[in-house]
């Protein structure tokens, strides 16, 4: 019988050599039924050209522009429900997958039990260790999943508010439900937002810790600049007033805006205080989309 099929989306901006090594990575699972879409959103290196030449074996969509992360995305994820996907793995370029049944795996759990939206691994760090899978020790979040009537437990498939985005596995027939990637976040936050739309939605979000996909993250520390505080700042905001009404969202509209200005009067570069002030303000405008003025 044969297996659902599941399309694998990479998203690459200028960094052909990650993306080089996380294909290769992927290529080596051992379930019997994907296919890989590499997404190249307008580098300016020339990488998306030479990604064309490298794997040519996969399905290879050049944009015209830069999309965002959300954008980006949003167009394999587009592709994959013209192809009748039954799922979808969006993966960061700069991921290594080393255990090679994790999809076969994450398949099987998710085909037991179809309450089950979205599942993504442990993350690791590859080069200091340190995991990154889920965003623990936030009383903002606790208050989120006390509110939704999420029960976090200790086991291998674990049901959590959110995952990170740069491994995550979920069924086509959740973006049908409840839509793909918000574009207006741009990028950064928007699993969040997708994660919690599932869980609003009726479906489980699970944290499979049995699994693990290490993650260069060197690169990602180096841009967490104004651009990353902003966006993170801006869009934690409008996730907010899309997801929630009524008390709830003016209690976590308060519980925000002083942890923000807590955190505005710790950090000692102007420059990310700034960004954080913008953030907040264009937050509470309700501004969506890309920023052209925060580089």
């Amino acid at each position: 019988m044969k297996r659902p099929n599941v399309f694998i989306i990479v998203l690459n901006w200028n960094d052909y050599e990650s993306t080089v090594k996380c294909v290769e990575s992927l290529e080596k699972q051992t379930y019997d039924n994907f296919r890989i879409v590499i997404l190249d959103n307008n580098s300016q290196d020339k990488s998306g050209e030479l990604l064309r030449e490298r794997f040519s074996n996969h399905k290879i969509i050049l944009n015209e522009k830069n999309l965002g992360y959300t954008g980006g995305n949003n167009i394999g994820i587009n592709y994959a429900q013209k192809c009748n996907a039954d799922y979808i793995y969006i993966v960061n370029n700069d991921t290594i997958h080393e255990q090679r049944s994790l999809l076969d795996n994450f398949v099987d759990v998710m085909e037991n039990d179809k309450k089950i939206g979205i599942i993504g691994p442990k993350i690791v760090d590859k080069t200091y260790g340190n995991i990154q899978s889920i965003y623990d020790g936030s009383r903002w979040w606790d208050k989120i999943e006390h509110e939704i009537g999420l029960n976090r437990d200790n086991s291998t498939f674990t049901p959590v508010l959110r995952i990170l985005g740069c491994s995550m596995l979920f069924r086509t027939e959740l973006v049908e439900k409840i839509g793909d990637l918000d574009e207006g976040f741009f990028m950064y936050s928007d699993e969040d937002d997708f994660c919690l739309r599932a869980n609003l939605n009726g479906y489980s979000v699970i944290y499979n810790q049995k699994f693990e996909v290490k993650r260069n993250t060197d690169s990602d520390k180096k841009t967490y600049n104004k651009r990353k505080t902003y966006y993170c700042t801006r869009n934690k905001i409008l996730m907010l007033n899309k997801n929630f009404n009524g008390k709830f969202l003016w209690e976590m509209h308060i519980a925000n805006l002083y942890g923000e200005l807590k955190n505005i009067l710790k950090i000692p570069s102007s420059d990310f205080k700034l960004s954080r002030i913008k953030g907040l303000k264009d937050g509470y405008l309700n501004k969506s989309g890309r920023n052209k003025n925060i580089q």
